[in-house]
């Protein structure tokens, strides 16, 4: 799992894990888990083993209520689901995929340490459609030779996959020298975050296909390309590309969750040691968290709440301006030694005995169009007359979803920068249309501002008393739940969207 605004993952949801699966609460209010339990019906669209025929529980596990679901909420239900599914039709993703794909396959956070050691088949994921990331697949290079010397060296993180309001990237093309781009991976960083791990979910899917799209554009636009390494840490991975390429410093951006401080402070203190001068720049969120004070002399709302981190941040000062892309880069005269995007093993599909190919990822790759590019026009698209916004105060909590932004895992992988969205939100009438959407990016940075202070928050309750609070243990009214067919429509239909497409409006 992935998240982008992490406030809300407290212990209310800590019992609900489900498969691979992106879940991001945006600043936009969707909460999105990606996870991949569809059927791909002969006429190339998803079903979800006959929505029209669900089944009905004749109690509600959890709470042993009876709650008898009624012909005409499953019509409803079914209703909804198709008319998202007819948004999002499904591209063939090879002859070798096959067209039933269970409902509840068995894939687990542990199938990608099985695929990484050998001892379960796989294949590397699909490849979008030419024109958006057709670098996913590109292999590994057979050459491994020294760079040109000096130069800046651009280690790119997980969470800031864009050209636009890159500072990191800025200062690097401002550099005197070649720039090289590097994406350093570590399994054991990875496997650190426990039940959070990002390798073999729809977040490794999605981070996947980030770096392809990004890494198309660089080579098209500037003649640069990302070298993918991997390492025991992040931190030597960029070290041994430092040796090799002879740069003379390193630029990243700040990480704000735990797993990705811890490997900042490794990768500072690895590159310290060799003399190396690494310089991080904040542009993953609006404020720089570290700095904001909030003021506990005075009683302007409870500690940790919105008024006072508020307030607290407009104390700070103004939000830096955006930056524009790059005019240039200066690509270096040689390539360095690259391992490849597929060898990091982020999306891999398991393979059924018979060879094929168990492709939950196709509902996703269908839904969405993974590039800056879309982050960018879906933003666009939104603030526009009629897209939404401007309707956001009165219907943002509408079943249909129409007045949502659809932005969450733009923002959440750094495809969207948010002092970018700041500013177009500001232009476009900011407050005077939609404060409370105009306010979802103060959400979004408090929530990292409670993970900076409670850094246990993903997996304990902030209040204490909350941790002993009890849970139901029956595993088939869970399993009811995440397969959308617990007799409430609604919820049915919420949840079925979410397995699909991997996004669910509030």
């Amino acid at each position: 799992m992935a998240v982008n605004a992490v406030g809300s993952r407290t212990g209310r949801w800590r019992k609900l894990r489900a498969a691979p699966a992106i879940l991001s609460l945006s600043p936009e209010r969707g909460m999105s888990i990606a996870a991949p339990e569809v059927e791909v019906a002969a006429d190339g669209r998803a079903t979800l083993d006959s929505p029209g025929k669900i089944e009905r529980p004749t109690e509600y596990d959890s709470t042993k209520r009876e709650s008898v679901a009624t012909e005409e909420s499953q019509t409803a239900a079914t209703a909804k689901w198709n008319k998202a599914l007819k948004k999002v039709p499904l591209r063939s993703a090879g002859a070798a995929v096959s067209s039933s794909v269970p409902l509840v396959p068995r894939i687990s956070l542990a199938f990608a340490a099985d695929a990484a050691r050998g001892r379960k088949r796989c294949t590397q994921p699909p490849a979008l459609e030419t024109g958006r990331a057709s670098a996913s697949g590109r292999a590994a290079d057979s050459k491994q030779v020294l760079g040109g010397g000096g130069g800046t060296l651009v280690w790119l993180r997980p969470f800031d996959l864009r050209v636009h309001d890159n500072p990191a990237l800025t200062h690097a093309a401002r550099s005197s020298g070649p720039v090289h781009v590097v994406f350093a991976w570590s399994d054991q960083e990875d496997e650190e975050q426990g039940s959070w791990a990002m390798r073999g979910t729809a977040a490794g899917l999605w981070l996947h296909h980030a770096l392809a799209s990004l890494d198309r554009k660089l080579q098209i636009q500037y003649g640069v390309r990302i070298t993918y390494r991997k390492g025991e840490s992040a931190g030597l991975a960029i070290l041994e590309a430092v040796y090799e390429s002879g740069a003379a410093e390193v630029v990243t951006s700040r990480a704000y969750d735990p797993a990705g401080a811890a490997s900042e402070r490794v990768a500072a203190e690895t590159l310290q040691a060799a003399n190396i001068p690494l310089r991080v720049f904040q542009s993953f969120l609006l404020h720089d968290i570290e700095q904001v004070r909030v003021d506990l002399g005075s009683w302007r709302g409870h500690f940790g709440t919105l008024t006072p981190f508020h307030n607290a941040c407009k104390a700070w000062g103004k939000s830096p301006e955006p930056l524009p892309e790059p005019p240039r880069l200066q690509p270096p005269r040689r390539c360095l030694g690259d391992l490849g995007l597929d060898s990091l093993g982020l999306a891999r599909l398991p393979l059924r005995a018979d060879g094929s190919v168990l492709d939950w990822a196709a509902p996703i790759l269908a839904a969405w169009d993974i590039s800056e590019e879309a982050a960018l026009a879906t933003l666009r698209s939104f603030l526009t007359l009629g897209g939404g916004f401007h309707s956001y105060e009165k219907n943002r909590n509408l079943a249909d979803a129409s007045a949502v932004a659809r932005i969450s895992p733009y923002l959440r992988f750094g495809m969207l920068s948010c002092r970018r969205m700041y500013r177009d939100i500001v232009a476009a009438g900011g407050r005077n249309i939609s404060v409370t959407f105009w306010r979802r990016l103060i959400w979004r940075d408090l929530a990292y501002w409670q993970l900076m202070h409670f850094p246990r928050m993903q997996e304990e309750p902030i209040r204490a008393h909350y941790s002993g609070q009890w849970w139901s243990t029956d595993s088939q009214a869970l399993d009811r739940w995440r397969r959308g067919m617990t007799g409430y429509p609604l919820v049915d239909a919420g949840m079925r969207e979410l397995w699909a497409t991997g996004w669910m409006a509030q």
